[in-house]
């Protein structure tokens, strides 16, 4: 695990810890996660009983790609 994730972890943590979804949400976008991911993390971070940075951690690098295809037309 490296410390990029490690730190987003951390951010997160604080983040969750102080129920402030909208931040939460901002600073995904700000670690360019896709939106569908977003969605995946947060449900996977509401699961964990005590959220920690290595919990948070593992999900955000289990959770790392979008399920969505990077060349859908519009």
């Amino acid at each position: 695990m490296n410390e990029l994730i490690e730190y987003e972890a951390g951010v997160l943590v604080d983040l969750l810890a102080e129920g402030d979804d909208l931040q939460v949400q901002l600073f995904m976008d700000k670690m360019n996660i896709p939106f569908d991911v977003q969605g995946q993390l947060l449900t996977a971070t509401a699961a964990i009983r005590r959220p920690d940075q290595l919990s948070i951690a593992k999900v955000i690098e289990s959770h790392g790609h979008s399920s969505l295809s990077d060349r859908l037309g519009y």
